[in-house]
């Protein structure tokens, strides 16, 4: 996940065709770094996912609040991950088993520092392409959330309002 802070004001051109480009408009809803890690996961919906936040944001969340907790990345040590991951679930206001039972909590902490290239070659293709749009106000920028998923190849984005 990259969650982008294009500046309240941020002003673009959006393509609508070979060559051509709208009039001048602001990125709207503006929602502030600052905002979008304080929005609570129940109040986070996509148009992909009406009933719940995407999970691979929930699990990008788990894995930051538990680095802000312990300051460390979970592994397949971790054994305090788990209840730790639940607790922090039911504070955002969704049930303790949305990522999965146990089991997959501690997979997701066995896995939660592996680098893997492809992941890293394709993000940073993406935002790559996101920062030179931003730079030359040529295109519609990705506002807020950019979410990739290396188990389905899926990058989406969303805004968080």
């Amino acid at each position: 996940c990259a969650l982008m802070d294009l500046g309240e004001g941020h002003t673009f051109r959006k393509e609508i065709g070979k060559d051509k480009l709208s009039d001048v408009m602001t990125v709207k809803p503006y929602t502030s770094l600052e905002s979008m890690s304080k929005t609570l996961l129940k109040d986070v919906k996509d148009r992909w996912h009406k009933n719940g936040p995407p999970v691979v944001y929930v699990k990008y969340r788990a894995l930051l609040h538990y680095h802000a907790q312990k300051k460390v990345w979970p592994d397949g040590s971790s054994d305090d991950f788990v209840s730790v991951t639940k607790e922090f679930l039911k504070m955002q206001g969704l049930k303790d088993d949305y990522l999965g039972d146990d089991g997959d909590l501690k997979q997701l902490a066995s896995t939660a520092s592996a680098e893997v290239s492809p992941v890293c070659a394709v993000m940073g293709g993406v935002l790559g392409n996101e920062v030179i749009k931003a730079i030359s106000s040529k295109g519609e920028p990705a506002n807020n959330i950019m979410m990739f998923d290396g188990t389905d190849g899926g990058c989406r984005s969303f805004v968080l309002k």
